[in-house]
């Protein structure tokens, strides 16, 4: 997304030409938490899954060290992976391509 969009009572604000943002609603569509993350260039969110626990996991490719959350991934554009937490949509890890996780 560019620009701004609104989730539920949140407005959420793109660091520059595009982001990515994930929503979390509950099974009867209630809105639970909205996120994002990027850089100030183009970014791109491809992927999303959700494990056994809950935790939503989105992929995507970053561009210059995209930050999500408190996680900055280290980028020269690249690949990404993150995963946020199913309560409140803390990213509680972050990972560049195969790297090690940060």
């Amino acid at each position: 997304f560019s620009g701004s969009v609104s989730a539920g009572s949140k407005t959420l604000t793109s660091l520059g030409d595009t982001d990515v943002f994930v929503v979390s609603l509950t099974s009867a569509g209630v809105y639970r938490w909205a996120m994002s993350g990027g850089t100030t260039s183009p970014d791109r969110g491809l992927g999303i899954g959700v494990d056994t626990n809950g935790n939503v996991y989105n992929s995507g490719i970053a561009n210059n060290g995209a930050t999500f959350g408190t996680f900055t991934v280290p980028s020269t554009g690249g690949t990404y992976v993150i995963r946020l937490k199913q309560s409140d949509g803390t990213v509680n890890r972050a990972q560049k391509g195969a790297a090690t996780l940060i």
